[in-house]
């Protein structure tokens, strides 16, 4: 029986899933040589794609710099992340899923 192989997405060498990262699918070569930085905007971890790269902000937030300015702190959580208005996607998110649940909610 042969095992099914998948390419990592930055050097497409092929490996078994298990061996590859979640999210990225990085291989292991590939995980090691780039670091795992914390976004500058949104804190969320992910692994920067290029050895010269100093920038700790990742695609959605340098999409969303690129589009919008810099953002502003978070009237929720105080996050500097607040792209569109006054709250960050995490905490728009956040809010919205409490007034669906308040509302479905049986008293």
């Amino acid at each position: 029986m042969s095992v099914m192989l998948f390419a990592c997405s930055k050097c497409f060498s092929r490996h078994p899933f298990e061996e590859l990262s979640p999210g990225q699918q990085l291989c292991k070569d590939c995980r090691g040589s780039f670091p795992i930085v914390k976004c500058t905007y949104c804190r969320t971890e992910f692994q920067q794609t290029s050895k010269g790269s100093t920038s700790a902000i990742c695609k959605k937030c340098d999409q969303n710099v690129k589009q919008y300015g810099k953002p502003s702190a978070c009237e929720l959580c105080n996050i500097i992340a607040a792209f569109i208005g006054s709250k960050c996607q995490r905490s728009t998110a956040s809010c919205y899923a409490g007034c669906v649940r308040s509302r479905t909610s049986v008293p």
